[in-house]
């Protein structure tokens, strides 16, 4: 599933979900160590740096057009 979605670990986890009473519910992806900005900048199977990355409206005025950031613009202005 992580392959698919394109989500690159450091570390991989353990397992997905391990019991453990110090966690309600369980424990998510133990052990797993990600950097969650390299996976938000890298271009996802299927996709390619010219699509967008991000989509806003500024606050307030919600008549005026959308505002667009593709993967590379972002790429730039973050690293």
């Amino acid at each position: 599933m992580f392959e698919e979605m394109g989500i690159n670990f450091s570390v991989e986890p353990s397992c997905i979900l391990r019991e453990n009473d110090a966690y309600p519910g369980g424990e998510w992806l133990p052990g797993a160590v990600l950097n969650a900005a390299a996976n938000c900048l890298t271009a996802k199977p299927g996709r390619s740096s010219d699509d967008v990355a991000i989509v806003w409206r500024d606050e307030g005025k919600d008549s005026e057009p959308l505002n667009f950031v593709t993967l590379e613009e972002l790429r730039k202005n973050v690293w």
